[in-house]
Formats: C-alpha cells, structure tokens, sequence
C-alpha cells in the first residue's frame, strides 16, 4: 500500500508531465502484477482486496491523467500548459473490463 502510495505522490501530483505519468504507469505495473500473484496464490484477505483496488483506481488516474492534453484547474500538465476548449468535456467514464488490460475511456457530451 506505501509503495503505491509513494508512487502517486511523486508522479501524479499536482504538477504532472507525460515523463512522469510513464513512469507511474510502470511503478504500478509492478506492483499490480505483484499483487495479482498474491490474489491467485493466497486466501484474500480485506487488506489484500483494499490493495488490489488501490491499484486499480491508480491505474486509472494515470490513464485519464494520460489521456488529458491540456491543464485544466488543478490538473496541471507541463507539457500542455494551456486550457483548451476542445478537450473540455461534462464527464469522462473510465473502464477496465479485465485486469491486466488498458482502460477504456469514453467522453460523455
């Protein structure tokens, strides 16, 4: 849990860019698959659940994190400084339907 932790605070914060949000994405790689090997190998435990759903939701930041190319309130990008209009949307829906893949992303308008 304090590796993914540790590893959204000092890729995802505040002030993101496409280098660290890669970078992200592999720290949580790791630590996904690790904790999937534990899920298919042990008896679940709440704590081991509370993780694998830590994971998940991370995973999911960073990909719509990814996703954005423009700064917008408190979603600051250095490499799209700017707002822009075309990419403002009400509401963006994230989806993974299987563990293990790419989340799938649909903008609402």
């Amino acid at each position: 849990k304090q590796r993914v932790q540790a590893a959204m605070t000092r890729f995802v914060g505040i002030v993101r860019s496409d280098k660290r949000l890669m970078q992200a994405s592999a720290a949580l790689a790791v630590i996904a698959e690790e904790v999937e090997m534990l899920y298919a190998t042990c008896r679940p435990t709440e704590d081991l659940l509370e993780l694998r759903n830590l994971c998940l939701v991370s995973q999911l930041i960073i990909r719509s994190a990814q996703e954005r190319k423009e700064s917008r309130g408190l979603h600051y990008t250095t490499d799209y400084p700017e707002t822009s209009e075309t990419e403002k949307h009400d509401t963006v829906l994230v989806k993974q339907k299987k563990p293990g893949r790419k989340p799938v992303i649909a903008v609402l308008k």
